[in-house]
């Protein structure tokens, strides 16, 4: 019978970082991995009992103290875990740079400044309604031009004013790309 790890963090650009790692941990599925509100990460998985527990003490220790809550459920019913499924979505990603700013024109101009400064492919820019104007900027690309585009970022003033985390995540694992 599968278990269910779930995890909140206060960190959007760390929720994915700490989910790559997770899939990368153990042999668990990734159902969910997403910003659910301003600020906080959300993180769904399943598995095997020891698999699940194994991958959540791997996020857990990644998230510190940017983590909310974290628990592991086990013998769920198979009926919840395919109620919970996604479908994936092919992605062919070298690598991932991940990006949040405090404030929607400070997520736009840095997109743009990614964008223009090389060989970087923008794969969204996330501005829901709800998030209090912060912005998630994703961007991929060879590990090389995305290392390059967020030291860029993190240099520019307004990230120096709005930033709030800037990854890169190299050879992002598939379950994290599903969630993208």
């Amino acid at each position: 019978m599968k278990a269910i790890g779930l995890m909140e963090l206060k960190d959007m650009g760390l929720g994915f970082v700490v989910a790559d790692a997770i899939a990368k941990a153990a042999p668990v599925d990734l159902l969910e991995a997403k910003p659910i509100c301003p600020g906080w990460f959300f993180i769904l998985f399943a598995g095997e009992a020891a698999a699940v527990k194994s991958a959540a003490t791997t996020g857990a220790q990644i998230a510190g103290d940017r983590l909310i809550a974290k628990d592991e459920i086990y013998k769920l019913s198979e009926q919840v875990i395919e109620a919970m499924g996604i479908n994936p979505v092919e992605r062919n990603v070298k690598s991932l740079g991940i990006v949040e700013t405090k404030n929607l024109v400070a997520g736009v101009r840095l997109a743009d400044l990614a964008v223009k400064g090389g060989c970087v492919d923008l794969m969204k820019l996330r501005r829901n309604v709800g998030n209090a104007g912060k912005v998630l900027l994703t961007f991929t690309g060879e590990t090389a031009a995305v290392k390059q585009a967020v030291d860029s970022i993190r240099q520019h003033a307004l990230y120096q004013e709005f930033g709030v985390s800037a990854y890169v995540i190299s050879k992002p694992s598939k379950a994290l790309l599903e969630q993208m």
